[in-house]
């Protein structure tokens, strides 16, 4: 009588579960540049897409089912603050999270859009300046604690009560919208923070034909690549901070909280430009 030797039993490595969320989510190119990420480096992680209204409930899928971490967009941004067990001095100085990582059952909030603002401007300003942030959302406050601390903020928006309360907190300037165009020529960078130019029936913040080639034009909006204000800018000749640059640099930032791992950050770029 022969015996047969029991083959080891193979172990799987548990599944960590990313997710980005916000409501209404528009098809957020965040999960194909993650999950490239993820698949490059062999890591047992997934990056899905989790569109709800109410954080509250997003949490308690982040704690229950034990996934690893969110990228939060509109609106969640302000009310991620109130859920976190710790914040990084990004998210605090910000007021915003953009990203919550979940470890032993603590959650930590970070706002990795703040040192993608600061990188980025940087590659294309070295000294201080006059900066206008248009906006007054998470990636508006961002913006005021990436640049508050080496540039003069003015800040801009469609409803001033909310303008003025993000311009008081940074301690800047409120511009209402209806003069940023007569007042451009003062500034050295104009920073778009809404969601304005993702959709073709939006209409102008202000006049762009005002524009000047010395400015920096930074555009949070990612899709499409080359709104309106992208194209003005470019026709002015001035220097421009794509959408997708933002998305990839604080993508970068968000990867290494998740994973502890450096980022393969030819691949996720190569990945994103595909779906542009």
């Amino acid at each position: 009588m022969t015996s047969t030797a029991q083959k080891p039993k193979q172990h799987t490595p548990p599944l960590f579960v990313c997710a980005v969320v916000g409501y209404p989510l528009r098809a957020s190119l965040s999960p194909p540049m993650h999950n490239a990420g993820f698949r490059a480096l062999g890591l047992p992680y997934t990056y899905l897409s989790l569109p709800h209204p109410s954080f509250p409930f997003l949490v308690r899928l982040l704690k229950e089912f034990s996934w690893k971490g969110f990228s939060i967009t509109i609106p969640h941004k302000t009310t991620a603050l109130r859920f976190a067990d710790t914040c990084d001095a990004a998210a605090r100085d910000a007021g915003a999270i953009n990203t919550l990582v979940q470890k032993e059952g603590k959650l930590a909030g970070h706002n990795t859009d703040v040192t993608a603002i600061q990188r980025l401007v940087r590659r294309k300003r070295k000294k201080p300046g006059r900066a206008l942030i248009i906006g007054a959302g998470g990636a508006a406050r961002a913006a005021c604690a990436a640049l508050g601390k080496t540039h003069a903020l003015a800040i801009s928006n469609r409803t001033p009560a909310k303008g003025r309360k993000v311009a008081a907190r940074f301690r800047a300037q409120f511009l209402p919208l209806s003069r940023v165009s007569q007042s451009l020529g003062s500034f050295d960078i104009i920073l778009q923070a809404t969601p304005s130019g993702s959709n073709p029936s939006d209409k102008p913040l202000f006049d762009y034909s005002r524009i000047l080639p010395r400015h920096i034009v930074f555009e949070c909006v990612y899709a499409p690549q080359n709104t309106p204000l992208v194209q003005a800018a470019r026709a002015k000749g001035a220097r421009i901070i794509y959408g997708y640059e933002m998305l990839l640099e604080q993508g970068y930032e968000q990867f290494r909280l998740f994973t502890g791992k450096t980022p393969p950050k030819k691949i996720m770029e190569q990945t994103l430009i595909r779906f542009l």
